[in-house]
């Protein structure tokens, strides 16, 4: 049969550079995410019934949660989902404020972490 036939080993290649580049995209949104979680996290801290920081704290850590595994950060998808259910039982309470911050600080120290080594 005529036409190129393209290899198991050339298909892996184009593979690995995909998920490479989306990884590298991974790392540059974390630099802006980093930001704006730190941001977020300081809104409610002074205003435990911000709403829509809370929901965009929410959204966020959703979408860390779901593509961090897949280009090999797990940790921080881990985090970014205790987060996420930490923010959908937040009752404002102190013990609960708390709680939702020092989940926010351990997943922006994973961020760091991430940004670093990547640089």
């Amino acid at each position: 049969m005529p036409g190129k036939s393209i290899s198991e080993s050339a298909i892996h290649q184009k593979m690995a550079e995909a998920l490479g580049r989306t990884r590298q995209r991974f790392i540059d949104d974390l630099i802006v995410k980093l930001s704006e979680i730190e941001t977020l996290q300081t809104r409610i801290n002074g205003k435990r019934d911000d709403k829509d920081a809370l929901a965009r704290l929410a959204f966020l850590t959703h979408r860390l949660n779901g593509i961090a595994a897949t280009v090999n950060f797990p940790q921080i998808g881990e985090s970014a989902a205790d987060v996420e259910q930490a923010v959908s039982r937040f009752d404002r309470s102190d013990r609960q404020l708390s709680e939702l911050s020092e989940l926010i600080d351990i997943l922006l120290d994973l961020m760091e972490d991430a940004i670093v080594d990547e640089m």
